[in-house]
């Protein structure tokens, strides 16, 4: 968000506004999900504002209207719409979703072109924030704290959106602060609705994820990991009852 025309908040408007949500949710498996799920979960609901109680400028950018997000775009001054670059990985179904990207965006006269590369390149760019106009990045948003610290506040380590907002970052400087838990729930309600206000970015859908495991493994309880993202510090912790296992077949 800091090279245009994603500088423009009417332009990011107007891409909102311009998704079609309900196809994203079919590619996802997701339409059993709400449509607006970032940034914060819409299962917890000390922190989660429904569609119907946003802001009336926060709930419009969820009702599509190609032919408006068009004009939108128009008025902002590309009238022709304007092209953009897309990055992301090939692996998975990454190629597919960036394909329907492409299409779904065709449609408010957005030429996507898509830099799809091997996963080590993508993360390189990623992570080294050299990506230009945008970029896929599925994110977790369980985490109510870390949604607002972690993704939205200015030069955090996982703001792949470069978003900056002076009230976003004066709430996450309280959220990190605020020890009652009610309190800080309701400051971290207010900086999603305040991001959603700014069209931080789009998030598509919500990735659906089970955790299913037999019942001879014991002191496992579903969980993805305690540390970074990854299961490896969990093992230690976990056992098999190999006689319920024996008896199970």
């Amino acid at each position: 968000q800091t090279e245009p025309p994603f500088d423009d908040i009417n332009v990011r408007r107007a891409m909102h506004i311009g998704t079609n949500f309900e196809r994203f949710k079919e590619f996802g498996d997701a339409q059993d999900f709400p449509t607006h799920v970032y940034p914060a979960w819409s299962g917890n609901a000390s922190v989660y504002t429904p569609i119907d109680q946003l802001p009336a400028e926060v709930k419009e950018l969820y009702e599509y209207d190609p032919d408006k997000a068009k004009k939108m775009l128009a008025d902002a001054g590309y009238p022709n719409g304007f092209e953009m670059d897309y990055f992301t990985s090939n692996d998975g179904v990454m190629p597919d979703l960036a394909a329907l990207v492409q299409s779904e965006y065709a449609k408010i006269g957005v030429k996507v072109n898509i830099e799809s590369m091997d996963y080590v390149t993508y993360r390189n760019y990623r992570d080294t924030f050299t990506y230009e106009d945008s970029i896929i990045c599925g994110t977790e948003v369980g985490n109510a704290v870390g949604s607002v610290t972690n993704l939205l506040r200015t030069d955090a380590w996982l703001n792949y959106a470069k978003f900056s907002n002076s009230e976003v970052d004066r709430l996450a400087t309280e959220i990190e602060a605020e020890l009652d838990f009610t309190k800080q729930n309701e400051l971290i309600r207010q900086a999603a609705v305040a991001a959603a206000k700014e069209v931080s970015s789009i998030g598509l859908y919500l990735v659906p994820r089970g955790m299913f495991w037999w019942p001879w493994l014991q002191n496992y309880y579903g969980e993805v990991s305690i540390e970074d993202g990854t299961f490896g510090g969990l093992v230690p912790y976990i056992w098999i009852d190999q006689n319920m296992k024996k008896e199970m077949g």
